[in-house]
């Protein structure tokens, strides 16, 4: 097929580029003959798709897919995903710019851990593994900045003042005390796994023998930060984080909630740690913090449901498996 030799050839040349560069030419859309689909009438051609699909085998060519069957639908569904709302950011007219995308690529390629994944990994590994393209990354990082613009924005039509925010703030504080707390934690968990354990059993007595000895220096009125550095405690101390009462299983929320702020638990034990928890002072700001996010949080939620509901797909020559395992079967 000719659009297989053309598509092939691109992802051939590519798979020489070095694994560290970006490409910096954007992708380029081409006639309507190449046009595969439109989103809310955008279209996209297959030649621009196979380019941007020769970002990923540049990195490591074995691991990334670009077979077509899985590389071409998982970015299709990508472009599918997050267009629609790069869309909605330009009616609303919410801008971002190259800097502030080339920031935070920056920010991330310096993370070990940008992506929050579990096990942590570096941002090239998540991009080799999802078959992430640069264009697909500034594309993703375009949505979610301007979403997080958009949605303080919202904050701001709604609470235009300072004084009226804390109003709405000092309205909701009974009720977020009752359903969150800031703790620091002191944790003895197995993915530190104890010199000499058996088995995940064996491991998580030792760890208890430890949190025990821990608790029993912190009962004795030594400080927290002091007991948590100590050698021969060996736990893990977690800065304080605002978290629901629930956070650490329901068998420990009634504790929880009688802890006064300064007070520290019993060790409390998780399926693969236990924890002593401190429960610090919630101060205004805190609460600020944390029922401001909930409001972007739910407030871009809420408006990307509604953006996918909306969004229109019209498949003009659209591949379909067959096809693509055709094109792939070239590799």
């Amino acid at each position: 097929m000719k659009l297989a030799s053309i598509c092939l050839a691109g992802l051939f040349v590519a798979a020489s580029v070095c694994a560290a560069a970006e490409p910096a030419a954007a992708e380029k859309r081409t006639d309507e003959k190449d046009v595969e689909f439109r989103i809310n009438g955008e279209a996209f051609g297959k030649k621009a798709i196979a380019a941007g699909l020769a970002e990923c085998p540049s990195y490591n060519p074995d691991v990334c897919p670009t077979d077509m069957s899985a590389g071409w639908e998982t970015r299709r569904a990508r472009l599918i995903r997050y267009v629609p709302l790069r869309q909605f950011l330009d009616r609303e007219g919410v801008a971002v710019s190259k800097k502030e995308i080339d920031e935070e690529i920056e920010i991330m390629k310096k993370d070990p851990n940008p992506f929050g994944k579990a096990p942590p990994k570096p941002i090239s590994a998540v991009m080799v593994r999802d078959c992430i393209t640069w264009s697909d990354l500034r594309l993703m990082l375009r949505v979610d900045l301007g979403m997080d613009k958009w949605a303080e924005r919202q904050r701001k039509e709604k609470w235009p003042t300072e004084d009226s925010w804390k109003e709405y703030c000092r309205g909701e504080e009974k009720t977020f005390r009752e359903q969150y707390g800031k703790f620091s934690r002191l944790s003895f968990s197995i993915s530190r796994w104890p010199q000499g354990a058996k088995d995940e059993e064996d491991a998580l007595r030792i760890l208890k023998e430890r949190a025990d000895a821990a608790a029993k220096k912190l009962s004795s009125g030594e400080d927290f930060e002091k007991v948590a550095k100590d050698p021969a405690v060996a736990g893990e101390i977690a800065a304080a984080q605002i978290l629901p009462l629930t956070a650490f299983g329901p068998d420990h929320t009634k504790a929880l909630e009688k802890l006064a702020a300064g007070g520290t638990t019993d060790p409390m034990k998780t399926p693969f740690s236990w924890e002593i928890v401190r429960k610090e002072r919630l101060a205004p700001e805190d609460l600020s913090e944390v029922l401001k996010l909930r409001f972007l949080v739910r407030t871009r939620v809420e408006a990307e449901k509604k953006v996918g509901s909306e969004t229109k797909i019209e498949k003009v020559n659209w591949m379909g498996p067959d096809e693509l395992r055709t094109l792939g079967s070239g590799m």
